[in-house]
C-alpha cells in the first residue's frame, strides 16, 4: 500500500477501505484474494503525505513482521498532482534501524 504515495489513484481502489484516525492520519485496510493488510498514512495540516506506517516482513527469512515506515523526503508537482519523489524506508529492528 505504501506505493499509493506514487500512484494516488490506487488509493480508490475498491479493494482498499479507509478509516479516518484524526485529522491528519487515516488507516487503509486492502483484502485481496484472502489476504489482508493495513498501514496508517500520516498528512501535513494541507493534506500532503509525510509517513505511513505498517508492520511488513523484511524478508522471506522473517518469520516476524516488524514497523515499516516510508517517509516522505521530496515532493513535486506532476502531471497536475503532488507525488513524493523521494522517500527514506526504515524497518524498525531489534538491534538499530534498518534503512
Amino acid at each position: 500500500m505504501a506505493e499509493i504515495v506514487w500512484f494516488p489513484f490506487a488509493a480508490l481502489s475498491p479493494y482498499i477501505s479507509w478509516n479516518p484516525i484524526n485529522n491528519n492520519s487515516a488507516q487503509a485496510t486492502m483484502v485481496y484474494n484472502g489476504t489482508t493488510g493495513s498501514g496508517v498514512f500520516y498528512s501535513d495540516l494541507s493534506g500532503n503525505f509525510q509517513k505511513f506506517v505498517a508492520m511488513r516482513y523484511k524478508d522471506a527469512k522473517h518469520t516476524m513482521p516488524k514497523e515499516y515506515t516510508v517517509s516522505m523526503i521530496k515532493s513535486e508537482m506532476q502531471n497536475g498532482m503532488k507525488i513524493s519523489v523521494d522517500c527514506k524506508v526504515s524497518w524498525l529492528l531489534e538491534i538499530k534501524d534498518w534503512t
